[in-house]
């Protein structure tokens, strides 16, 4: 009987226990992340152009006025606010908007002094 120890294991009590709750635990968290709402293509396509158009700013060192501007151009149908240090700069509303979608952008200058850029796309 020692021999066939020595080439196995035994799990305790305890040990087969937390396995099992462990397991239990990874099943719901797997099923519970297959279930989790995913974004739309279109949600994506307006975080993208969020994304580029912050970029466009950062690199440009745009004016609020040609912020304001760019921002009517690229978002005509949906409602958007625009704002910078906490200030509203612009905002236009949507009635039928059900959801917001947000980017924040923070840029240093050279003596370190930051600006918030808070763009809001609602629709």
């Amino acid at each position: 009987m020692s021999k066939r120890l020595r080439n196995g294991f035994v799990f305790s009590l305890d040990a087969t226990l937390a396995l099992i709750i462990i397991s239990t635990i990874i099943g719901i968290v797997i099923v519970s992340l297959s279930y989790a709402e995913q974004p739309t293509i279109e949600e994506l396509l307006i975080l993208q152009k969020e994304h580029d158009l912050m970029k466009h700013w950062l690199v440009t060192d745009a004016s609020e006025q040609e912020m304001v501007e760019q921002l009517q151009e690229l978002f005509v149908n949906e409602g958007v606010r625009l704002e910078v240090d906490g200030i509203t700069i612009f905002y236009r509303e949507n009635s039928n908007s059900k959801k917001a979608i947000s980017s924040r952008l923070i840029i240093f200058d050279k003596e370190l002094n930051a600006r918030e850029i808070v763009l809001t796309v609602f629709n």
